[in-house]
C-alpha cells in the first residue's frame, strides 16, 4: 500500500509495510508531526501507542520510516547499522534530499492516504 509523506509542500511517495504496526500507523491518518533532528534521523513521540514487533541489528536506510518502542516515529536520514531496536513500518520511496528537506522544514511532517 502507498501512502504520502508531505514534508516543506514536497510530497513523498511512501510503500507501507505489510505488519500489525503499519496497519495500526494508517489508521491515525491523516498525521501532521513537528519531528526532532536526531543523530541520524528526526522523530515524533506520537499521542497514540501501536503494536510493535522490534527487531534489532538491522540495517537501516534513508528514507525508512521506524517505530520506536509503541509510540516514537523515526525517519532516517542516512543509512546505518543499529543494534536499537525498531518495527520499520514504511520507506520513503525515493528520498533523495530528504536531510537537507527536513532540515529547513517549517511546517509539520504529514503522512496521508493516497488519493
Amino acid at each position: 500500500m502507498k501512502i504520502k509523506t508531505i514534508i516543506n509542500d514536497i510530497i513523498f511517495n511512501t510503500t507501507v509495510e505489510d505488519n500489525l504496526s503499519a496497519k495500526e500507523f494508517l489508521e491515525i491518518l491523516p498525521l501532521s508531526v513537528y519531528m526532532n533532528k536526531e543523530k541520524d534521523s528526526y522523530s515524533h513521540f506520537i499521542n497514540y501507542k501501536l503494536d510493535k514487533n522490534e527487531t534489532a541489528n538491522h540495517k537501516l536506510g534513508i528514507g525508512d520510516i521506524l517505530l520506536e518502542g509503541n509510540n516514537k516515529i523515526v525517519i532516517v536520514t542516512s543509512t546505518n547499522s543499529t543494534d536499537k531496536k525498531y518495527t520499520k513500518i514504511a520507506s520513503i520511496d525515493n528520498p533523495e534530499n530528504l536531510e537537507q528537506i527536513l532540515d529547513i522544514n517549517e511546517k509539520p511532517v504529514r503522512f496521508e492516504n493516497k488519493d
